[in-house]
């Protein structure tokens, strides 16, 4: 779904005000006839400016709109809630991971000097 709101450059639940001052200014700027640069971009452009404009100058278009865009957003911050999830998930199991190697590091490490230091040991007490 095109956030409307985006293509007129104003925050969304924009005041009527807002939009019709927004689309004045971006009609004048990307009219084909005015615009200094790709005819082809400013004729989508100002398509996608009349579009915007055409639903949200009028009051039920606008809160009809605004009811599923309010939607569209929601969905949008469940999933980024339901990625952040996933990611700190992994990052968990991976410092889980981390600590295991880290314990069986340790745990050879000690298993290595140990078994030097009884060698030592064996060593001292077969030279007395």
């Amino acid at each position: 779904m095109d956030n409307y709101y985006k293509v007129l450059k104003i925050d969304n639940f924009s005041e009527k005000k807002q939009v019709r001052a927004s689309y004045l200014s971006l009609i004048k700027e990307y009219h084909p006839d005015k615009f200094r640069g790709d005819k082809t971009f400013a004729e989508k452009r100002s398509a996608e400016i009349n579009r915007a404009y055409g639903t949200l100058k009028k009051e039920i278009k606008k809160n009809l709109y605004d009811e599923k865009l309010k939607i569209e957003l929601e969905k949008a911050k469940e999933k980024k809630e339901e990625e952040i999830t996933k990611q700190e998930e992994v990052i968990e199991t991976t410092l889980e991971k981390v600590t295991l190697v880290e314990g069986l590091w340790l745990s050879l490490i000690l298993l290595f000097t140990g078994g030097i230091i009884l060698l030592l040991i064996i060593a001292f007490m077969g030279a007395n």
